[in-house]
């Protein structure tokens, strides 16, 4: 497949970073100039965090590795080692940590003369923006970059990050309108860089638009290239959760007890409290059993916890109807600080709640439950 690179001194390997060997993705991999060479090392060790990211395992590593990167002053100045690194910081679910990252990186000299880090910043700050749930400032940051031009190696990967900002934005129009201007619309090459992403955004899009079978069938899709890539971990793409909700608006629901029962699994062995809640909400709903309720009030709390706030007022709007269904007058869901502490889950900074990546809540998106029989 495209878009992979190869740790060094790994079995297979070459003698540079980028030779053949284990192939990792990397969203928007781009070879460094000559007179912006990366030391080896430095691209091994997040190489290494990054396709441990991929598969969704050691979590706990995957942190403190790329931690290590990023509090190396040195590296900070190499704009494709933080790309790496703050990419794969997002994969851990530590958010506001990559907020703070990109507010830091923006202050920095190293980063303020040169179009290439002004380029990738701005793509590393609109996708802390999307996943913090704030489709219109993602959409807007993604807008003017666009607008300034890219090189081909991020023009996809931009654009199908702004597909799924207008989406959550509640903009579809403007999204499709997006796939249409760069030819991303029609059939795609599964081979094509970055494929995963636009298919995602595709997905999301015929979600909104009540092309469930479009959706079910680009996101399986997404799956198909990322599995190809060697990429298990939800955290990259959750294609295995929104497909099970496409699968439950075509009244496919064995097809979507299952993909929500393999997202959870992936979800819960990497240990994310973002990933972890999205596979929650989805088995909770596809599932509608005694049990529903209860998990999508665990998903509501790990979802605020991450500040994943997209995902929250879906799981939120989906636990009212649950509620409403049952004639369930219980007490007001739980807060996030239920979540804290248990196994497998990130535990948040002291100061997390002084810096919170989203500056507002999203629109309030349609019911994922609508599709339901």
């Amino acid at each position: 497949m495209t878009e992979t690179a190869h740790p060094t001194g790994w079995p297979g390997s070459g003698t540079g970073p980028l030779r053949e060997g284990s192939a990792v993705y990397i969203p928007g991999r781009q070879d460094s100039d000559d007179d912006e060479r990366i030391p080896p090392d430095e691209v091994c060790l997040s190489l290494h965090s990054l396709e441990l990211a991929n598969l969704g395992v050691r979590r706990a590593l995957v942190h403190e590795q790329v931690e290590a990167v990023l509090d190396t002053q040195d590296k900070r100045g190499h704009p494709y080692c933080m790309w790496l690194a703050i990419l794969t910081l997002l994969y851990t679910g530590d958010l506001v940590s990559a907020h703070s990252q990109c507010r830091q990186l923006a202050m920095d000299p190293r980063w303020l003369g040169s179009p290439r880090h002004q380029i990738l910043l701005a793509l590393m700050r609109a996708r802390v923006s999307l996943l913090a749930g704030d489709g219109v400032k993602s959409a807007a940051l993604l807008t003017e970059v666009l607008a300034r031009g890219l090189p081909p190696e991020l023009t996809r990967l931009a654009v199908a990050w702004l597909v799924e900002a207008h989406v959550l934005a509640g903009s579809p129009d403007a999204a499709h309108q997006a796939l249409l201007g760069h030819e991303l619309a029609g059939r795609l090459d599964p081979e094509m860089p970055d494929v995963a992403y636009v298919l995602a955004a595709r997905g999301a899009l015929h979600m909104a638009t009540g092309r469930f079978q479009h959706a079910l069938d680009d996101f399986t899709a997404c799956g198909r290239v990322l599995t190809a890539q060697s990429v298990a971990n939800p955290a990259v793409v959750p294609w295995r959760s929104r497909a099970a909700f496409a699968a439950l608006a075509t009244r496919r629901k064995d097809l979507a007890l299952a993909l929500a029962a393999d997202e959870l699994t992936a979800a819960r062995t990497w240990g994310a409290a973002r990933g972890i809640g999205i596979a929650l909400h989805a088995v909770a709903v596809i599932g509608r059993n005694d049990t529903s309720v209860v998990l999508l009030e665990e998903a509501v709390e790990l979802l605020d916890l991450a500040h994943a706030r997209g995902e929250l007022i879906h799981a939120l709007h989906d636990l009212a109807v649950l509620q409403k269904e049952r004639g369930d007058v219980r007490r007001p869901c739980r807060g996030p600080r239920t979540a804290r502490g248990r196994r497998g889950l990130e535990q948040p900074r002291p100061d997390a709640h002084r810096e919170d990546p989203a500056q507002g809540a999203p629109p309030r998106p349609p019911s994922l439950m609508r599709g339901d029989p």
